[in-house]
């Protein structure tokens, strides 16, 4: 029987894999987590027109450069301006601050000259603090619009979508501190070896330390599941039946060793035993080639388990893992 080629190994898992179902979090823990629906917009962002600089906000039409205007007023973030803008007037207006109606436009601080006392403006009449601007702008400078980044009814994020710290911040602009994202696979770690030793354990003859659970481990959080180590697990049919009856009860299962061709290489048939049905075995690439894919048909969870054999070098284990764990 010809080995398959990664692509098409690749292939033959994906097409038995699919999004576990929905479940409802609180914000705080989404980050990295997949959305199961899309999330429409209740509210418009931003809700009113509000300056994107500190400066004045004025009619861009009244702006005649160095002719002094008064200053009426002045707006801070969170607050309302406490009249509206009248023609040939301006008024102080902080980032993020509200328009005041009348105005259509900002011109930044740095381009404005304010004085306590301006004669040629106390000669106009008028109050006693002015501003002169150094250029006109164009209408709408500085302002950011209501509704420039969303709108109530569109769409804010799309099914599928990743939660990273933008969507996060986003969800909770539109105040969404519930989310409802797709579970997160609980994933067993199997090692298996007679001459495999744990971590805390100095290896005696012919005995090596157990890495792969560790390093996979952290493989399937960095992925995105949740593992859950068993201990290692001899090379003998009785051990390894009881592992694997456990191991059974998680979304995915992925053990390391065992699947090769040696005299106790037993993993694959206990794992027939135990109804997985074998897709493949063996994939023609070099590290990596002695893997092994099954699924276990029904289970406790209510959805197929795939079960992923890997082989026990380390180097070839995590190989194996980016490549074919890792999508699925």
């Amino acid at each position: 029987m010809s080995m398959l080629t990664p692509e098409q190994a690749l292939g033959q898992i994906l097409a038995v894999c699919a999004p576990l179902g929905p479940e409802t979090i609180e914000l705080s823990a989404a980050l990295f987590r997949v959305l199961t629906g899309e999330v429409i917009s209740g509210r418009t962002l931003p809700p009113w027109d509000n300056s994107a600089m500190d400066g004045y906000a004025v009619r861009a039409a009244d702006v005649v450069v160095e002719r002094p205007m008064p200053v009426v007023g002045t707006v801070g973030a969170g607050r309302l301006a406490a009249s509206p803008l009248a023609p040939g007037q301006a008024m102080r207006i902080m980032t993020g601050a509200p328009m005041p109606q009348g105005a259509d436009t900002v011109i930044m601080r740095e381009e404005a000259t304010l004085k306590e006392n301006d004669a040629e403006a106390d000669d106009q009449g008028g109050g006693a603090q002015k501003v002169r601007f150094r250029r006109v702008p164009a209408r709408g400078e500085h302002v950011r619009p209501a509704g420039e980044d969303l709108r109530t009814s569109e769409r804010a994020l799309p099914a599928g979508a990743l939660l990273g710290p933008g969507e996060i911040g986003l969800l909770a602009a539109l105040g969404r501190t519930l989310v409802e994202v797709h579970r997160r696979p609980l994933v067993a770690v199997v090692s298996t070896g007679d001459e495999l030793v744990p971590p805390d354990r100095p290896p005696g003859p012919g005995q090596i330390v157990g890495s792969n659970a560790h390093a996979l481990a952290a493989l399937v959080i960095e992925a995105g599941g949740v593992p859950r180590m068993l201990p290692i697990v001899r090379d003998d049919r009785q051990s390894l039946r009881a592992a694997f009856g456990e191991a059974l009860r998680a979304d995915v299962v992925v053990s390391s060793g065992g699947v090769s061709v040696g005299e106790f290489d037993y993993v694959k048939e206990v794992l027939k035993g135990l109804g997985v049905e074998e897709h493949f075995w063996r994939v023609a690439m070099k590290p990596g080639k002695p893997l092994s894919f099954g699924v276990r048909p029904g289970s406790a969870s209510g959805h197929p388990v795939p079960v992923f054999g890997l082989p026990g070098n380390p180097a070839s284990a995590m190989v194996s893992f980016s490549l074919f764990v890792r999508p699925a």
